[in-house]
């Protein structure tokens, strides 16, 4: 099923990835599976990893493996009612009313939501508490076209000078996926 988080828990033999980074050192990397838009995720696949993303939601953290997606709400469409269960941050960005930060925050009622119409405001779940945060910009540029060739100018460079170990590339979905096309990039 999930080969990377069975061989960590070999490696850490009874005790986490914390405790193994103090005792060794920095010498295995921390995993960030990221996937943005988890509801078109969910469709493309036919919920195909619904039980290996709760896998890793519930024993990938102490493994150094971490999970971060993005989506609209936690229903049956977007993220299931169980898997947000297991998801210890949430972070949510302007919502529309009171109500929905109430939903996305796992709470009846919130003393703290975030500063009407300020771009960025958003609220945050952290050890269980709820806090206010605003974001900040990655670069001051006029469009989102043009932080974007930035950022990636500065990736490159970043790259192009890189001289240690490189990460595994990152797996994208297609925007016409097929079945084989994600099952050729797991094997």
């Amino acid at each position: 099923e999930i080969e990377i988080l069975e061989e960590r828990k070999n490696l850490l033999k009874g005790g986490n990835f914390e405790q193994y980074m103090q005792i060794r050192g920095p010498v295995i990397p921390a995993i960030l599976i990221v996937i943005d838009n988890y509801a078109s995720f969910r469709e493309k696949t036919a919920s195909k990893y619904d039980d290996s993303v709760m896998r890793i939601l519930r024993e990938g953290m102490s493994c150094g493996i971490y999970f971060v997606t993005a989506s609209q709400s936690i229903s049956i469409s977007d993220i299931p009612t169980r898997m947000a269960d297991n998801i210890r941050t949430i972070i949510a960005l302007e919502q529309a009313d009171r109500f929905k930060y109430s939903e996305l925050m796992r709470r009846t009622r919130l003393r703290i939501l975030p500063e009407a119409n300020s771009r960025g405001r958003g609220t945050a779940t952290v050890d269980n508490r709820v806090f206010e945060f605003q974001t900040a910009l990655a670069l001051d540029r006029e469009s989102d076209f043009e932080k974007g060739r930035a950022i990636d100018a500065l990736a490159g460079e970043m790259a192009r000078v890189w001289t240690g170990k490189r990460a595994r590339p990152i797996p994208e979905i297609p925007a016409n996926a097929a079945m084989q096309d994600l099952e050729a990039d797991i094997s």
